[in-house]
């Protein structure tokens, strides 16, 4: 019995090992969008096979889109950097985009006027887009 117990025991140590592993996270880029508004993309340390990275939206310091996943995908083998990445700004800097740069590909957009977060609020893509029109 203390075999198949301690047994269990490393188990459920190691999977909290690597659940603190996966956990670990670093700021990929951070965009100031004006006015004490800020977008923060976040990577993790460890990448198995693709990322996708999270964002969060601060407005003069205080969290009003707390961490979820960009609509931003990439490989191990092709990391993103900050400089893959663009702020697009528009509707008097109220309504901003993160888009990646060599895709084209909207990874997240924010109004800060009404609060709408795409993809938090995953629903608001079209009306979101229709907004943002090209860039």
């Amino acid at each position: 019995m203390f075999v198949a117990v301690s047994a269990i025991g490393l188990m459920f140590g190691a999977a909290l090992g690597i659940k603190a592993l996966l956990a670990d996270e670093y700021i990929l880029a951070e965009f100031d969008c004006g006015r004490g508004r800020f977008i923060t993309i976040y990577a993790d340390t460890f990448c198995d096979q693709a990322e996708i990275p999270a964002y969060e939206v601060s407005d003069s310091g205080t969290i009003i889109v707390p961490k979820h996943v960009t609509h931003l995908y990439y490989t191990c083998a092709r990391v993103l950097t900050a400089k893959d990445l663009r702020l697009i700004k528009r509707e008097d800097g109220n309504l901003v985009a993160i888009v990646e740069v060599a895709t084209g590909s909207i990874g997240l957009i924010h109004d800060f006027a009404s609060g709408k977060s795409f993809p938090y609020d995953e629903h608001l893509k079209d009306e979101l887009t229709a907004r943002l029109g090209s860039y």
